[in-house]
């Protein structure tokens, strides 16, 4: 009874605010730069778990196959469960933007978990992953985060559906996170792997996309929990610039590649390491004697020079 009148009231202050603020809502804008950045995060998140997966498995067809299940095992799952939800109004719109939040905030999780796989996967050293430790791997890394992507579509095409019901919902969404995938595709294969370091890139795709959630729902100002959101997504935003700026990202991520490096228990010291737009190529010492491992199954050119 108690839990039925407090619900009441909160509808009941929820339309008084609806009221106050004149039913203010984000515009098309907003959302369509919020709909561009979520789709460049997905795909730099993809692009990641991929790239960090090859170096675990040193990566084959079969790799690519069972981490592409995952993903769209997890897509089709998130999209049938947020196309199932009966939302409107502010809990839709609040339900959206705390999704965008959590994507932003797993793709971080998705490439700390792949470089520390083999302390969970007894991955034999020197030889090849089996199917299960594929499976296994693939699961943990990409599955949550296609599950996250994948609930996030419906829920977009129901915000544009409530604006309006004439047309552009699924057209709309698609089209802006298209060009949002597009752009990452290019930027980060081209620009951003052979400069920065995984973490880095993440975190930076992961600014805008904090930010905007964050102006959608103050702006779409009608209930204090979307407040609230966008209070907290503008402070993931200046905390991620923050650590951007003073080298924690990537000082963090060359923890997680020393602990990575480690598992592989090769008697080497890894003195450096550079990711190619192709793949990772590491510089390892052994009684003075300097040695380059590149990740990859079967090179068909290595260049190799010594002193």
């Amino acid at each position: 009874m108690t839990r039925t009148i407090r619900h009441n009231n909160s509808e009941a202050m929820s339309e008084n605010q609806a009221k106050k603020w004149g039913h203010a809502t984000a515009p098309d804008w907003v959302l369509s730069a919020l709909f561009f950045f979520t789709g460049a995060h997905a795909m730099t998140t993809q692009m990641y778990c991929v790239r960090e997966l090859l170096v675990v498995f040193f990566g084959n067809e079969l790799c690519l196959g069972i981490l592409f299940g995952c993903w769209f095992l997890g897509i089709g799952i998130g999209s049938y469960c947020g196309a199932r939800l009966r939302m409107r109004g502010i809990a839709l719109m609040t339900t959206l933007t705390t999704g965008v939040l959590a994507l932003g905030l797993v793709s971080w999780g998705a490439v700390a978990v792949a470089r520390l796989l083999r302390y969970a996967l007894a991955i034999p050293l020197g030889g090849s992953a089996s199917v299960a430790h594929m499976a296994g791997g693939s699961f943990l890394v990409a599955f949550l985060p296609g599950v996250v992507i994948g609930f996030l579509f419906p829920l977009a095409c129901a915000v544009l559906q409530e604006r309006d019901s004439a047309g552009r919902t699924i057209g709309w969404v698609y089209l802006w996170e298209s060009l949002g995938s597009l752009g990452a595709g290019v930027g980060v294969s081209f620009v951003a792997v052979p400069l920065y370091v995984s973490l880095t890139v993440v975190s930076f795709c992961a600014l805008p996309l904090f930010a905007t959630a964050g102006i959608a729902a103050l702006l779409h100002r009608t209930s204090r929990a979307l407040i609230r959101i966008g209070c907290c997504a503008l402070l993931l935003a200046a905390l991620d610039a923050g650590c951007l700026s003073t080298g924690m990202v990537s000082r963090f991520d060359n923890l997680l590649r020393e602990l990575q490096w480690q598992t592989l228990k090769n008697g080497l010291t890894r003195v450096a390491e550079r990711d190619s737009r192709y793949q990772r190529i590491t510089l390892a010492e052994a009684g003075g004697q300097y040695l380059s491992l590149i990740h990859i199954s079967e090179p068909t050119r290595l260049l190799s020079i010594s002193y």
